[in-house]
């Protein structure tokens, strides 16, 4: 996973997994924060998945932080299968996300795409 940026080393990209817990160091410090949160509070901020191999996506899940009043609201999608030529998901204009702080959020998609990259492109959000 790659992001546009990220808050500081704790709120790296690798955090933005589903699920994804606080991880912590032998002397109890936060290392990794269960989420993945940007640099900048504006809309161009985005989080990408690299997949080792082309697979058929149906759906997307977006989760708010467990810990912090943090997370998306609304997002775009687009994909590739080579990471050069992009395309957005046509149908909506953007996708609803969470809306409390540890919802998990799922987007079906109606044709399956086979992706090798997936970007979801911030449109809203709650807090840093």
């Amino acid at each position: 996973m790659t992001a546009s940026s990220q808050y500081n080393s704790q709120h790296a990209p690798l955090g933005g997994r589903l699920n994804y817990q606080a991880q912590f160091n032998s002397q109890g410090t936060v290392t990794q924060i269960g989420g993945w949160a940007a640099l900048n509070n504006d809309v161009n901020q985005w989080l990408q998945i690299k997949f080792s191999q082309i697979f058929q996506i149906s759906g997307v899940a977006t989760q708010g932080r467990a810990d912090a009043a943090q997370w998306v609201k609304s997002y775009k999608i687009e994909h590739s299968t080579d990471g050069s030529s992009w395309t957005y998901y046509p149908t909506v204009s953007y996708f609803l996300g969470c809306v409390f702080r540890s919802h998990t959020s799922v987007a079906a998609i109606k044709s399956a795409w086979h992706v090798l990259f997936i970007v979801r492109i911030n449109v809203s959000y709650t807090s840093h």
